[in-house]
């Protein structure tokens, strides 16, 4: 029918707000058309906790493939997005002082072909600090790619060089990539299933969780305005919710 299609339309519009972060979620979300709709609950919770994080971690770990692992690793580590991780090359890098330099970014261009282009904001060129641990995981992979290039029969690019390419012809990695690999752990290991974006709500949720502040959050995502980070943050966890009642109630005793 027309309207299932011109609602397919609705949301991909307000997907595509969601992804240059103008608005926060798709109102689509609580539109119905027909009872096989109704099974994303799982997907509305928009980011992991602790605890679920790890757990997604390990499951990519055990997937065989480490560019899964570092994709999302990355992703949750740094709070990146998804085109700007996807973009990164070697020269991005600097592995000496643990930085990322984020220039550039994947994004759809004529005819929804992908192209890298300049990031859409002045604070979205940045410099994103890396963990040591993340960082280790990123020079071993780079010594990995090398080999698996040369057995595929792929030139090593150098500095330009993908970060996570397509190894079938050392190309850059399509956005729809992660979509799948996020699905096939979540469905191997029987995962809830958060978008790719949803990772960066996971960092940002659970960076000041650890005691970061707004500000240092907001300039490592790269933030116009702190109130698109306090939103993201706004997410609150079940167990922190139930503690906050808690400490009231603590506070209110006689």
């Amino acid at each position: 029918m027309q309207y299932k299609r011109f609602r397919t339309y609705v949301i991909s519009v307000f997907n595509y707000a969601i992804r240059m972060e103008m608005i926060m979620t798709n109102p689509m979300e609580y539109t119905h058309v027909s009872r096989d709709t109704r099974e994303r609950k799982s997907e509305n919770t928009k980011f992991y906790n602790r605890d679920e994080l790890n757990t997604f971690l390990d499951c990519a770990n055990k997937s065989g493939d480490p560019r899964k692992y570092l994709f999302f690793r990355v992703l949750a580590y740094t709070g990146l997005r998804r085109g700007e991780l996807i973009a990164l090359r070697f020269s991005d890098i600097d592995m000496k002082n643990n930085i990322i330099h984020v220039t550039r970014t994947q994004t759809d261009g004529e005819n929804f072909r992908p192209i890298i282009q300049t990031p859409k904001t002045s604070t979205s060129v940045r410099d994103v600090p890396v963990d040591a641990q993340t960082m280790n995981y990123i020079k071993d992979w780079k010594l990995e790619l090398m080999q698996d290039l040369m057995v595929l029969g792929n030139k090593w690019n150098g500095k330009e060089q993908f970060l996570i390419p397509s190894l079938a012809r050392n190309t850059m990695l399509s956005k729809s990539q992660p979509n799948a690999w996020n699905r096939s752990i979540c469905k191997r290991y029987g995962l809830r299933r958060i978008s790719i974006h949803s990772f960066r709500h996971t960092f940002a949720t659970l960076s000041m969780e650890s005691g970061n502040s707004l500000f240092d959050t907001q300039k490592i995502m790269g933030h116009a305005k702190s109130e698109i980070t306090e939103q993201i943050y706004a997410h609150q966890t079940e167990s922190e919710k139930t503690q906050a009642i808690s400490n009231l109630a603590d506070y209110l005793k006689n």
